[in-house]
């Protein structure tokens, strides 16, 4: 059976260490990008099973690499799972 691949796309490098090792605990394949910017190319090069993305982050910040991802053919079917300190009804709607 193939291991699942998910790529990780946070500024936090605290973050991405503490979820990288979970989830590869677990048997899963992982990708880290610490930029908006260098995640949206290492999905597109190597299209994960699932994407971990930050909202809040300098540069290119997480809501507009989920439009890129969704408006990408070779990125549009991965699924994206949102992980922010936003927590207000209006941030959940925008997501």
């Amino acid at each position: 059976m193939t291991k699942k691949t998910v790529l990780l796309i946070d500024d936090e490098k605290d973050i991405l260490k503490l979820l990288q090792y979970n989830l590869e605990k677990e048997g899963f394949g992982v990708l880290t990008a610490t930029s908006g910017e260098s995640g949206f190319e290492l999905a597109k090069a190597k299209r994960p099973d699932l994407v971990v993305l930050d909202i809040m982050m300098p540069g290119m910040d997480g809501l507009e690499v989920l439009k890129l991802l969704k408006k990408t053919s070779q990125t549009q079917p991965i699924p994206v799972v949102m992980l922010t300190a936003k927590g207000t009804e209006t941030d959940q709607v925008v997501g």
